[in-house]
């Protein structure tokens, strides 16, 4: 009898043909090494969790989306700064995501082998176990494996999104190119409509310009000089303002310190370095002697005073100084009532106004015999001499308790008054203090006898005086002040001067101005001028007298060389009621500097030399 069997496929034995091992769960012979097998139900279980999952894939990437914001940059940004933002936090998760799948696929290939694992993700037929797999276990090598198909299921999510996020940012990057171009071309194009209208302009002004010239040149002209004149003005104008107020800013150095009791003011002498010290005797005196001489002089009729001067003091050089030298600068003052009798006008408002009073005597300096200087009362009649007298006002400084006022010329003076006593101090402390302004120790003052010159060689005296006005409640009395003007003194004209060329007074209105010629210092060197007035003619005559240098000015500037007069500049060189050319001192006379060496001389137009002038004031305020 035939026994009965099972028949099987034959075996092929090949290294290429490597068995498989199938797993079917609760069967086998047990005649094999014990496997960890995973039980059928838990893979059906992860792969049902895996489904659930994927089905839920977007919505997971967005909470992992919002933890990556969370952790980067949330601040506000530009729409297309926003969109790289965005493809940045992407990015990053699919790097996080890619690591562990790498991870991932590493744990299975262990247990399952490459190619299993392989098939699985692109056929997703799932490993069978044939293999032994170390330390990882069946159940773990199937969780990492649904775990890296979640992964590159995810990935690929997140790279739709990129590329997505990318065509948006191209999108917006060419929506932004179109945008700034035409922008472009709409500013090109008004640029070259506003080009194209000017040209048209100018062709057509021009066109104009040629047919108006042709046809009333000579109304051209004149239409062009009348414009000239006006922008001239204008900048005149403007150059006046701006050096007034920088004149009214600046600081009073070099300021004259006075010094008197503000219940009764006397006569005081001062220097800029301080007051000079005048015996009481001399001082009472001194005032009565110029008393007396102001009353004598305004009592006699106009034609009689004209020709008489008074001498009531003298200023002595005193050995002491060292040096044989007077002070270059002083000033006198005194109470206007002793050269003005009777009742007064508001002189508040004529200083407010900048105006002046009428005085019928006025007191100025001349150089003396020896080492004094005389001080002299003029009578004054408004023809040889003018009568008004300049009113500033004074303006209390509470911090230190003076009154300063600067005069209104160019350059200025600035007076320092300080009262012995203040009035509205009512302190019974015993004694009082009084400020300790420096004082010069030169020279003293001596009163004279009223001596009359009745045909006094004054020459054409430049008075230098001011009547200085203080407040209401200072209680102190309106002061005649009077500032020794060294130009009034006699010298020798000295110096040498310099080449000139062609075109001499150009340089006026430039640097330091134009300079002396050497051939005209040569005729003048050497000789003795009664004033600084009397050089300034004799300088223009000799200017006048010179063939090459009067051939550079106009008929109307000749006739006014020949007369010792200085000639006119151009319109655009004056500045105000200045219009001739002046002769400036580089080293200032109020500096000590030489009034008769012509080296220390130069030409300036009014505008340059009122420039200069404010300069020199700002360099010395900044110091």
């Amino acid at each position: 009898m035939a026994r009965r069997g099972i028949e099987l496929p034959a075996s092929i034995v090949r290294p290429d043909n490597q068995d498989v091992y199938v797993h079917y769960s609760s069967f086998g012979d047990g005649s094999g090494p014990a496997i960890d097998f995973a039980p059928l139900g838990e893979i059906l279980d992860m792969e049902n969790t895996y489904k659930a999952f994927s089905g839920s894939l977007p919505q997971i990437l967005e909470v992992e989306l919002a933890q990556v914001r969370a952790g980067g940059d949330s601040s506000l940004l530009p729409p297309l700064d926003t969109l790289a933002r965005e493809l940045r936090f992407r990015d990053a998760l699919i790097a996080r995501k890619f690591g562990a799948l790498i991870a991932a696929k590493d744990i299975a290939i262990q247990r399952f082998g490459h190619v299993q694992v392989e098939t699985f993700f692109n056929g997703g037929r799932l490993p069978q176990v044939n293999r032994r797999g170390g330390n990882v276990s069946v159940r773990q090598a199937y969780s990492e494996l649904f775990n890296a198909r979640l992964l590159v299921e995810g990935i690929g999510l997140l790279n739709g999104q990129s590329a997505t996020v990318r065509n948006v940012i191209a999108a917006v990057q060419v929506q932004e190119a179109n945008r700034i171009a035409q922008e472009q071309a709409l500013i090109a194009a008004q640029n070259q409509a506003r080009q194209m209208a000017e040209e048209q302009a100018r062709v057509a002004a021009q066109a104009a310009e040629i047919s108006r010239q042709a046809a009333v040149d000579e109304a051209r002209q004149k239409a062009e000089e009348q414009a000239r004149r006006e922008a001239d003005e204008h900048a005149r104008q403007l150059l006046e303002d701006r050096l007034l107020d920088a004149e009214r800013a600046r600081r009073e150095a070099e300021a004259f310190h006075l010094q008197d009791a503000a219940w009764n003011p006397q006569l005081v002498f001062s220097t800029s370095t301080g007051p000079v010290p005048i015996s009481e005797s001399a001082r009472s005196g001194l005032r009565a002697a110029i008393r007396s001489a102001s009353t004598g002089l305004s009592a006699l009729a106009a034609g009689t005073v004209s020709g008489l001067v008074v001498g009531v003091a003298a200023l002595v050089y005193s050995p002491a100084l060292g040096n044989g030298e007077l002070p270059k600068r002083f000033l006198v003052s005194m109470p206007l009532s002793d050269l003005l009798s009777g009742p007064m006008p508001d002189l508040g408002q004529l200083a407010a106004t900048g105006g002046s009073l009428d005085l019928p005597v006025r007191v100025n300096s001349r150089a003396g015999e020896g080492d004094h200087t005389e001080l002299l009362v003029i009578p004054v009649d408004g023809v040889r001499f003018p009568t008004g007298v300049p009113v500033i006002a004074a303006v209390h400084n509470p911090q230190d308790n003076t009154y300063r006022a600067t005069t209104t010329d160019i350059p200025s003076e600035t007076l320092v008054w300080t009262p012995s006593i203040t009035p509205a101090d009512s302190s019974t402390v015993l004694p009082v203090p009084e400020p300790d302004p420096a004082r010069y120790t030169g020279g003293n003052i001596v009163p004279v006898e009223g001596r009359i010159d009745r045909h006094p060689d004054l020459g054409d005296f430049d008075f230098n005086d001011w009547i200085l006005v203080f407040p209401p409640d200072s209680g102190i009395p309106p002061q005649y002040i009077m500032f020794r003007d060294p130009r009034n003194d006699s010298g020798i004209a000295s110096g040498h001067g310099e080449p000139v060329a062609a075109g001499w007074l150009e340089a006026a209105s430039q640097g330091n101005g134009a300079a002396i010629p050497a051939r005209i210092a040569e005729q003048l060197r050497g000789r003795q001028f009664r004033d600084f007035r009397m050089f300034r003619e004799a300088f223009w005559k000799t200017v006048g007298a010179d063939s090459e240098l009067s051939s550079q000015f106009s008929n109307t500037n000749r006739e006014r060389l020949m007369r010792g007069h200085s000639p006119f500049t151009i319109p655009g060189e004056q500045v105000g009621g200045n219009k001739v050319y002046e002769i400036h001192h580089l080293d200032f006379i109020k500096n000590g500097g030489a009034v008769y060496d012509m080296d220390n001389l130069k030409v300036l137009t009014p505008k340059r030399h009122v420039e200069i002038h404010s300069a020199s004031e700002g360099e010395r305020n900044a110091s």
